[in-house]
């Protein structure tokens, strides 16, 4: 330990802003020396500041750090003045700066520091309607990754870039191995890129569809499966009026698999008690609306809004039901039902379509043009 009778005794001593307490642990020095230490308090309110007595005694330690933050933000209000001072006396109007050109001022931008940003209205060359809002720093600044536009010209960079990365063969042989791990189609037409669409052959029922290959690789499935209702009871068969026994009383019903009590069974009877089949397990829930056709809405919906939870064993590729079957708890569905029963109440028939199911293009124009219709027999808001 160091030598008592030749420390310095610092106690009760102020220094600028700090007034020493008592003794500390003494630090071992580089030279094999032990220093004294000595705890003070700030004149801030710090208590635990711990300082050897030179640095005291030299003035190199002159607070706990309280006034090195005050210088901080002493200069930082400086330069916020100069800043709003310089910013003022810039007429940005009329200046090109890459794709955007300024239009006219915005109302500047505050934050809680004080810091204050002049803002402008531009115009982006890729043709955007609208006015992007950009800062005068943003407009001015020479770093090389900042492109000057809405946005576009960061998206085309990314997708060079993405491009660079992933040769169109590798691609392709990507896109490919999404589809053969998913099983459910395969690629007929030409592969462009991801967001372009093009030709897939179902691998369950044969047909021929165009989908976007983003939407495929993730699993998504063609329109014959995520619409499979079967011609009888579907949104096709709705805009066609053929929907069988449309105006009996029917349940919207989700069902436990017997041998997957995992797996949920949605689907739409006239009579619950009767199932065709003993791959039903346990009633989950069931909810009676006054036609058919409104239970085959809900299922619709019910079916596009689950459709990512849709699992299918291979023991059931052949069963009728395999489109109906979902990996979800028997709350969820229950809430979810529930939910759709509200909406439908609250949008009616032709809204409700429109707004919750997943069709053609020609069967949504279709929708549209039938909102406002009404007719008793899907009329429900009890």
């Amino acid at each position: 330990m160091a030598n008592k009778n030749q420390v310095i005794n610092e106690k009760g001593n102020a220094y600028t802003r700090l007034t020493v307490i008592k003794r500390g642990p003494d630090k071992l020095q580089t030279d094999g020396k032990f220093r004294a230490l000595w705890w003070c308090e700030c004149n801030c309110g710090f208590l635990c500041v711990l300082v050897s007595g030179k640095q005291l005694r030299n003035g190199r330690t002159k607070s706990c750090g309280c006034i090195r933050k005050e210088k901080a933000r002493t200069r930082q209000i400086l330069r916020n003045k100069n800043s709003k001072i310089k910013n003022n006396k810039i007429n940005e109007i009329g200046n090109k700066y890459g794709m955007l050109t300024v239009v006219k001022k915005a109302p500047s931008i505050r934050y809680p520091n004080g810091t204050t940003f002049a803002t402008y209205y531009c115009k982006c060359d890729c043709g955007n309607p609208e006015l992007i809002i950009k800062t005068g720093n943003y407009l001015r600044s020479k770093n090389s990754l900042v492109l000057h536009s809405c946005g576009c010209a960061e998206q085309n960079r990314k997708q060079i870039s993405y491009e660079k990365q992933n040769p169109f063969l590798q691609r392709v042989e990507f896109h490919k191995k999404q589809l053969s791990f998913y099983s459910k189609a395969e690629l007929t037409g030409t592969y462009i890129n991801e967001k372009t669409r093009t030709q897939y052959t179902c691998l369950l029922h044969g047909e021929t569809h165009d989908a976007l290959p983003m939407n495929m690789q993730r699993g998504r499935g063609l329109r014959c499966c995520r619409l499979f209702q079967g011609s009888r009871d579907s949104v096709a068969a709705i805009l066609k009026g053929t929907i069988r026994s449309q105006e009996k009383e029917s349940f919207i019903y989700a069902f436990e698999m017997r041998n997957y009590p995992e797996l949920v069974k949605i689907g739409v009877a006239v009579d619950i008690d009767i199932r065709p089949d003993e791959e039903y397990g346990d009633l989950i829930c069931a909810f009676l609306v006054k036609s058919r056709i409104i239970a085959v809405a809900i299922e619709a919906a019910l079916k596009d809004m689950t459709f990512n939870l849709y699992e299918m064993p291979d023991s059931l590729s052949d069963w009728g039901g395999r489109t109906e079957l979902r990996r979800i708890s028997k709350k969820k569905i229950e809430e979810s039902i529930e939910y759709l029963l509200e909406e439908y109440k609250s949008l009616q028939l032709w809204k409700f379509l429109h707004t919750h199911t997943v069709v053609t293009l020609q069967e949504k124009d279709e929708i549209f043009k039938r909102i406002g219709e009404t007719d008793p027999l899907y009329e429900w808001t009890e």
